[in-house]
Parts: structure tokens; sequence; C-alpha cells
């Protein structure tokens, strides 16, 4: 903990500063989200044509913070499983930039990779990691499969196409 402070992030405006806790946990405080600035019209594009979308807020090894965006189209039912699949469509990723106190939309998070998944979402750097495509976002689910997004060339590249049928998986983030 930075601040000595837990967090909680909503990825809309409701009022997280009206949760109470007991006297036993320490304060909870809401998460500040700046504006969004920069984006692109294809970007734009991509989100207003997306039918489920799903925010993460994910902290890089050097304390960087970034908002990203999970697009997805709709679903379509698997014969197999019974169960609805989605395609990713794409991912929005926005810098939180502190002093201007913006969400700068950025295609460029260098060595970088961001995991999302159903549980906690985190960010490795490709160098330590051999086999990663730096400046990509990894993504998992059961309705989605298991893939990643390179950024730069806003491909998505999927891994599996039906994930194993299960509750969860999940990402865990390497022990250092």
């Amino acid at each position: 903990m930075r601040d000595q402070k837990f967090y909680l992030h909503s990825p809309d405006t409701a009022p997280t500063d009206l949760i109470k806790t007991c006297s036993d946990f320490p304060p909870v405080s809401p998460y500040r989200r700046f504006p969004f600035s920069d984006i692109p019209k294809t970007t734009q594009d991509l989100y207003q044509s997306s039918i489920f979308r799903t925010q993460y807020l994910v902290e890089s090894p050097s304390g960087d913070s970034f908002i990203v965006i999970w697009c997805m189209a709709g679903g379509k039912m698997e014969k197999e499983t019974s169960r609805l699949m989605c395609d990713t469509k794409g991912f929005m990723v926005f810098k939180q930039d502190h002093g201007k106190k913006l969400c700068s939309y950025t295609q460029d998070i260098g060595d970088l990779c961001i995991f999302l998944g159903k549980n906690e979402s985190f960010c490795v750097s490709a160098t330590k990691y051999p086999g990663l495509n730096p400046n990509s976002v990894y993504f998992e689910g059961s309705e989605t499969g298991f893939g990643f997004y390179e950024l730069s060339s806003n491909t998505v590249h999927d891994l599996t196409h039906l994930a194993p049928f299960s509750t969860f998986y999940l990402w865990l983030a390497p022990l250092e």
C-alpha cells in the first residue's frame, strides 16, 4: 500500500465514498479516475460497436497506472458446451497522468505485458519472461478463450479457440 489505504475502483461514477466499513477494517477510499483524452475516432468506434465492455485498473512494476477497457462482440451459443462465447474485438489502454489529471489513450506500453481475467489484473516486463510479446494485453475468460492483443497493430491472437470448460481460469502473477 502506497499510503496505508484501501481503494475501490468503479468503472463509472458510482459513489464509493458512501461505503462504511467496520471499525476493525482500515479506511476505504474511492479511487479517483481521471477523464479520458486523445481518443482516436477508430478507437471510439471500437468502443461504441462493442456489446460487452469490461474495465480494469492495472499498475505497472514501475508504479504507472493504466485503465484498460476490454471490448467484446456479441456472443454466440457454443453447441458442444451450451455456453455463450464472445469474440474479443480489442482493448483500449489509457495511461493515467497524475500531474495533468488525465488518462491519455496509448498504443505503446513499451516492454510491458498486461494480464486481464476474472481475478486481479497485473503487469510484467516481457524482457523478464521470454516468450511474452511486449506491448500486448493477455486475456483469459471462459467466454473468450485465451489470447493476446498487440496494441501497436490492433491484432487479436487467439491462443485457444475455446477455453476448456471450467468455472474460472485465473492468471497468476509470477512470484518475484
